[in-house]
This record gives C-alpha cells, sequence and structure tokens, in this order.
C-alpha cells in the first residue's frame, strides 16, 4: 500500500484539524495508507477519532515566530511515497504573515525524503472528492453527566475537498 503524510501545518484552531482530516480521508478513500503532521496547538486528538489514520504527528514548531527547526520532525519518518503539503505553503502572503510557517516547511522540506512531493489539489494521488467525514466517538456513558458539545467548522473560502 501506497503509504501518504498529510503535512498539515497550519493555525491551531478546531476547523484546521478537521479540514486536515477531511483530506486524510479523501487519500484514504483514494487508496493510500494516510498519517497526518497536524500543529501542537491544534487538537491532534481528533485524529484518535479516525482509527483508519495510520498515526498523527503532533509537531511542536513556532507559528507566528520566525523559526526553522528541524528537531520539530525527529520523531516524524523521512521515508514516504508521498508527502502532501497543505496548498498554503505556496501561497506567499500566508508565509509572510506566518514567519514559523515558512521555516516549517523549510526544515521539513529538509526532513523528507518522499517518491513524490506536492499540495493538496495536486491532480495526483489519488483522491476521493467530496467524501463524508466521520469522526467516530467513544460510546455514551449513561452515568456522564458532563455537557455534550458540537463542532460545526465553517469558513470564508470555497468548498475544495
Amino acid at each position: 500500500m501506497t503509504r501518504l503524510l498529510l503535512n498539515f501545518f497550519y493555525a491551531q484552531p478546531v476547523g484546521h484539524a478537521v479540514e486536515a482530516l477531511h483530506y486524510a480521508n479523501g487519500y484514504r478513500l483514494g487508496g493510500a495508507g494516510v498519517s497526518v503532521a497536524l500543529n501542537a496547538a491544534t487538537p491532534v486528538e481528533l485524529a484518535g477519532l479516525c482509527p483508519w489514520l495510520e498515526h498523527a504527528y503532533a509537531i511542536d514548531h513556532p507559528f507566528l515566530e520566525p523559526a526553522s527547526d528541524p528537531a520539530a520532525l525527529v520523531h516524524v519518518p523521512r521515508e514516504w511515497d508521498w508527502v502532501v503539503d497543505d496548498v498554503r505553503r505556496v501561497q506567499d502572503f500566508q508565509l509572510d504573515l506566518f514567519p514559523g510557517m515558512r521555516g516549517y516547511y523549510e526544515a521539513s522540506d529538509a526532513h523528507f525524503a518522499a517518491r513524490e512531493r506536492i499540495v493538496t489539489g495536486a491532480p495526483r494521488p489519488p483522491y476521493v472528492r467530496h467524501a463524508p467525514l466521520r469522526l467516530e466517538l467513544p460510546p455514551a456513558n449513561d452515568d456522564d453527566d458532563r455537557p455534550l458539545i458540537a463542532v460545526m467548522p465553517a469558513g470564508s473560502s470555497e468548498r475544495a475537498l
């Protein structure tokens, strides 16, 4: 099976983690074994609700401050068939706004050795668009009186997933 790392280092809001998992699901349905790399400040634990994910890597790297820290990636395997980066890595205005993100991608360029490296939205590898993402929640505990919440991510850009 093709091993794919969705390298999705972006800002910490929960919606960005859900966006990454949505992309990961599309690549999984396309036939790849998928792992994700997420900003450690993002709710990486959401990946645990996707039992089909091979692994979720929390990347502890500055986002706003300029830095390029290769040590942030030592726990992530170097070799992959595919490394798929968040498309924001090629948007200069994003890299100018978030210099730590620029530094992260510099460090990841040096770290990863992939057969192919692309950004989300490229025509390959196989990807199933508009596939519903289903998070597998743990069973409810009737004795649990904690409040229930719903996460309803929304955005301001065109739907591209």
